[in-house]
Protein backbone atom coordinates (compact mmCIF):
# COMPACT_ATOMS: atom_id res chain seq x y z
CA UNK A 1 0.00 0.00 0.00
CA UNK A 2 1.20 3.47 -0.75
CA UNK A 3 0.35 4.82 2.69
CA UNK A 4 2.40 2.06 4.33
CA UNK A 5 5.40 2.82 2.15
CA UNK A 6 5.32 6.46 3.23
CA UNK A 7 5.15 5.44 6.88
CA UNK A 8 8.12 3.08 6.49
CA UNK A 9 10.09 5.82 4.72
CA UNK A 10 9.47 8.18 7.63
CA UNK A 11 10.52 5.55 10.16
CA UNK A 12 13.68 4.76 8.18
CA UNK A 13 14.50 8.47 7.90
CA UNK A 14 14.16 8.83 11.67
CA UNK A 15 16.37 5.78 12.29
CA UNK A 16 19.06 7.11 9.94
CA UNK A 17 18.96 10.52 11.63
CA UNK A 18 19.25 8.88 15.05
CA UNK A 19 22.34 6.96 13.90
CA UNK A 20 24.05 10.18 12.86
CA UNK A 21 23.13 12.49 15.78
CA UNK A 22 23.89 11.43 19.36
CA UNK A 23 21.68 14.17 20.82
CA UNK A 24 18.74 12.97 18.75
CA UNK A 25 19.54 9.39 19.78
CA UNK A 26 19.33 10.37 23.46
CA UNK A 27 15.97 12.06 22.90
CA UNK A 28 14.59 9.09 20.95
CA UNK A 29 15.80 6.64 23.61
CA UNK A 30 14.29 8.66 26.46
CA UNK A 31 11.02 8.96 24.55
CA UNK A 32 10.90 5.22 23.86
CA UNK A 33 11.54 4.43 27.53
CA UNK A 34 8.84 6.89 28.61
CA UNK A 35 6.29 5.49 26.18
CA UNK A 36 7.05 1.95 27.31
CA UNK A 37 6.72 2.90 30.97
CA UNK A 38 3.62 5.10 30.69
CA UNK A 39 1.63 3.52 27.86
CA UNK A 40 2.75 -0.05 27.15
CA UNK A 41 3.34 -1.46 30.64
CA UNK A 42 -0.12 -0.41 31.93
CA UNK A 43 -1.68 -2.54 29.19
CA UNK A 44 -0.29 -5.61 30.97
CA UNK A 45 -1.76 -4.71 34.36
CA UNK A 46 -5.04 -6.57 34.42
CA UNK A 47 -6.52 -4.75 37.42
CA UNK A 48 -10.12 -4.75 36.24
CA UNK A 49 -10.35 -8.44 35.36
CA UNK A 50 -13.20 -10.07 37.22
CA UNK A 51 -14.95 -6.95 38.46
CA UNK A 52 -18.63 -6.76 37.56
CA UNK A 53 -19.60 -3.93 35.25
CA UNK A 54 -22.94 -2.25 35.62
CA UNK A 55 -25.45 -3.24 32.88
CA UNK A 56 -23.13 -5.92 31.50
Amino acid sequence: MRSEEALYEQINALLHAVKKDSKLKAIATATAIGVDKNYIMPLFQFQNVGYPIKYN
